[in-house]
């Protein structure tokens, strides 16, 4: 699972993301030490569980422009293919995600005074208390809090009720920086890009509409989210693109039955969480919606990093 892959950009010089170089690196790493499990062998493995051979399989989430510029690019020179996750909205609309706002704020000023402002224009009946305690001991463990900027994080993606997520976020956004328009364009991916890689043999999937975590909403909010992106999706994809959907956040915790259920009856062939062990036959035949996927940070060379 990869998000940033990119050179440092001296924009929002604090952003934790691999290094293309490293990225590189970690390629001939895996390549040496597992190898790589061609698209038609992995497709093939949901016809026939039992076929399931070694090997890596690469995701890429968000929809970023480092997917394009950098990712794509590599990933044809090596022969190798990847599975992409795009949010359908940044294909409706021209406005940065909540998720991403909050990587920009903390990638270009202090936590502390992103917190002191966001302190400013919260109000305790914003807070969903149960979401809060509920999710207060799974998230981030894999992650150093640096300045506060997980705290951040978590108010965001867990403790803020929906209702009222995008509107702080906007209004923190429009208070350090002016021009969302110039970060929209820097930070994703266009359908066109989409089209091209997808006519290169890469998969271009669902990761929802507006990236919220999907046990938040209700089961027609979740229906919404999915339907919704998978018809802005595939319109700008060839027609042997696979239906695959990734759950933002991914942990378990983050999505329910309903999801998966929801997921089903559209005819997704699979669908991506976030759990570190590797797919087993077993996952292919029984939890083809919830398959797990290690952090790449888990890997040699996979480690961000703040300013090469």
């Amino acid at each position: 699972m990869y998000h940033y892959i990119r050179e440092f950009d001296p924009q929002i010089p604090k952003l934790h993301f691999l290094h293309i170089d490293d990225f590189k690196r970690q390629l001939d790493f895996l390549d040496r030490k597992y190898g790589f499990l061609s698209r038609e062998e992995f497709l093939n493995s949901f016809v026939n569980p039992n076929s399931l051979k070694p090997g890596v399989v690469m995701t890429f989430d968000d929809g970023l422009i480092d997917h394009y510029h950098y990712v794509f690019p590599e990933l044809v020179s090596r022969g190798l293919w990847g599975i992409f996750y795009v949010p359908g909205s940044i294909l409706k609309t021209e406005r940065i995600l909540t998720v991403h706002k909050i990587h920009i704020l903390l990638a270009r000023y202090e936590s502390k005074k992103i917190l002191e402002e966001l302190n400013s224009i919260i109000e305790p009946s914003m807070i969903d208390e149960v979401m809060d305690k509920k999710h207060a001991d799974k998230i981030y463990l894999k992650q150093e809090s640096i300045n506060g900027d997980l705290e951040i994080k978590r108010l965001f993606n867990y403790s803020i009720k929906n209702e009222f997520k995008d509107e702080l976020a906007d209004k923190l956004f429009a208070q350090f920086i002016s021009d969302e328009y110039l970060f929209f364009k820097r930070t994703y991916m266009t359908d066109k890009h989409l089209k091209e890689m997808s006519d290169g043999g890469m998969i271009i999937g669902s990761h929802a509409m507006n990236h919220h975590p999907m046990v938040n909403l209700s089961k027609e909010g979740q229906k919404n989210e999915i339907i919704e992106s998978f018809r802005l999706i595939s319109s700008c994809l060839a027609e042997s693109n696979p239906q695959t959907f990734c759950y933002p956040q991914g942990l378990p915790h983050t999505f329910n039955e309903d999801t998966e259920q929801l997921l089903k009856e559209r005819g997704t062939l699979f669908s991506f969480a976030v759990e570190s062990r590797d797919i087993t036959s077993s996952d292919l035949f029984h939890n083809e919606q919830k398959l797990p996927r290690y952090d790449c940070n888990e890997f040699k060379h996979g480690k961000s990093f703040i300013n090469k």
